[in-house]
């Protein structure tokens, strides 16, 4: 969520890009972010593979994370900001909410799920 907001932040406030374009960057980069942090904490105890099945997972949670962001980030932005007047930090944050707790069960189920242990 630090990361997203952080470079949100960077790239409106000080290279002065368009809110909604630095809204998609910044997911970008967290996207990336976020793979590395829950390949390495949150779903530490799931079974790995090899260099392979590591990159099959981060294209899968790529595509996933970016288009649960872009669909739940970007559209709370614009709808916040544009129709209600509210912050666009603010806005940022309450999409950033929504996308990781959407975020999270889509990796749980999907993602970084358990083997199905064999009898």
């Amino acid at each position: 969520m630090a990361v997203n907001f952080g470079f949100y932040v960077f790239f409106c406030e000080v290279l002065g890009i368009y809110y909604i374009v630095a809204n998609v960057l910044a997911i970008e980069l967290s996207v990336l972010n976020n793979f590395i942090l829950n390949e390495r904490w949150t779903f530490r105890d799931r079974d790995r593979g090899g260099w392979k099945t590591y990159f099959k997972r981060m294209l899968a949670f790529h595509l996933s994370s970016g288009l649960i962001a872009w669909l739940t980030q970007t559209p709370t932005l614009f709808i916040l900001t544009h129709y209600f007047r509210i912050w666009d930090k603010l806005a940022v944050m309450i999409g950033i909410g929504l996308g990781a707790l959407a975020n999270y069960f889509i990796c749980n189920l999907l993602i970084f799920k358990h083997k199905t242990e064999r009898r």
